[in-house]
């Protein structure tokens, strides 16, 4: 009896631990799509909200960006205009590491056209992002882009 007790026990406690994990895992990655929204969006103020106050970038083009830089690209003069003019953005594929109050989230990044639903997305790179809880919120503190290098061209027989 006391045999069946401690192991309904243990798998209770890896079912909690499981559990949490899983919560912790989807808080995180809904930042991270949180983010990639606003970017889509040209929302600024959600990612001042999203952006921990030290925040720095490697951007797709390699460029290193603090936050100001960073956050900067998407305040424009004709949201809309450059809103119909950005392909819809998805992160998918996620791997995440948890070390208590900071994460590590790397995930692939795609692009799709926001008209035609038929055309596959197309995978343009990774991303990194780390994050850390302050004041009970989690908040990124860089981001890194890693576009895949393009198609090797064909060998010439």
């Amino acid at each position: 009896m006391k045999r069946i007790f401690l192991i309904g026990l243990i798998a209770g406690i890896f079912t909690i631990s499981g559990f949490a994990q899983s919560k912790q895992e989807s808080e995180v990655i809904n930042i991270a799509k949180q983010a990639v929204e606003a970017q889509q969006n040209y929302d600024s103020a959600t990612l001042e909200k999203l952006y921990a106050t030290d925040y720095i970038e490697i951007s797709p083009k390699g460029e290193i960006d603090p936050r100001e830089k960073a956050i900067g690209f998407y305040k424009v003069a004709d949201v809309e205009k450059e809103k119909a003019r950005t392909p819809k953005y998805i992160l998918d594929d996620f791997k995440v590491r948890h070390y208590g109050k900071f994460a590590i989230i790397i995930s692939r990044f795609s692009i799709a056209s926001k008209t035609n639903t038929e055309r596959p997305p197309s995978n343009v790179g990774l991303v990194l992002y780390s994050l850390r809880k302050e004041k009970g919120a989690w908040k990124i503190y860089s981001a890194q882009f890693t576009p895949f290098p393009p198609p090797s061209p064909p060998k010439q027989k």
